[in-house]
């Protein structure tokens, strides 16, 4: 039996680590989600497009000046509809949480409150 324990010791050790590395993962998988759906682009986004675009592409002074405008413009456009895109997908979650709500039974309904979608502590995340 002791020759078998260095060996379940690193079988142990291994599954631990395997375990550690898989909730690692899915945690920062979450955590990268919940910050794309959390918050619009950057305000930068217009000008590290221009750069990228111009790395790409070569493009002139004149060129450059006029896609960094472009981008800006659309990019100013984006971040309206993005708010106006969250603020509307807030609603329609709340509405499905009061059609939900009104099916439930009193015990299912205290349940439901603490999961329910677009909880105000996490925004955008359909469940906890």
């Amino acid at each position: 039996m002791s020759a078998n324990r260095p060996v379940l010791k690193a079988v142990l050790i291994l599954g631990l680590t395997f375990l550690a590395g898989t909730a690692l993962g899915i945690f920062i998988g979450h955590m990268d989600a919940v910050r794309r759906r959390a918050f619009p682009p950057p305000p930068h986004a217009a000008e590290w497009g221009a750069r990228h675009l111009d790395g790409v592409l070569d493009l002139s002074d004149a060129q450059r000046a006029q896609v960094k405008q472009i981008l800006a413009t659309h990019h100013a456009r984006m971040t309206v509809t993005w708010r106006g895109a969250r603020d509307s997908m807030r609603g329609e979650a709340e509405l499905a949480n009061q059609e939900i709500d009104r099916i439930l039974t009193p015990e299912q309904r205290a349940r439901f409150a603490k999961v329910k979608f677009l909880h105000r502590r996490r925004p955008l995340i359909p469940f906890h």
